[in-house]
């Protein structure tokens, strides 16, 4: 599949990687909490009612396409805490 991509950056530190593939534009996000020059960080890119979530720093290597009901939990999830690694890090 042929991939190309335009990068920009927004006055909010956010990043948008826009990507065309042939079935449309799909533009990818990092928090805003994240620094321009991270790249440990996940993107996150509506696709359709899904949402699609990456590694920032493997955007080539594929993404997890969560239904609404999904992402809802995942959220819910990462707002009380439920996957923090205390003690790691």
């Amino acid at each position: 599949m042929a991939v190309s991509a335009d990068r920009r950056s927004s006055s909010r530190s956010r990043t948008e990687i826009t990507i065309r593939n042939g079935a449309g534009r799909v533009a990818w996000r990092k928090s805003s909490y994240s620094q321009p020059t991270q790249s440990d960080c996940v993107e996150v890119a509506r696709l359709g009612a899904a949402k699609g979530v990456r590694d920032s720093k493997n955007p080539e290597g594929g993404f997890l396409s969560l239904e609404p009901d999904a992402w809802a939990a995942l959220v819910s999830g990462i707002k009380r805490g439920a996957y923090d690694f205390d003690g790691v890090g």
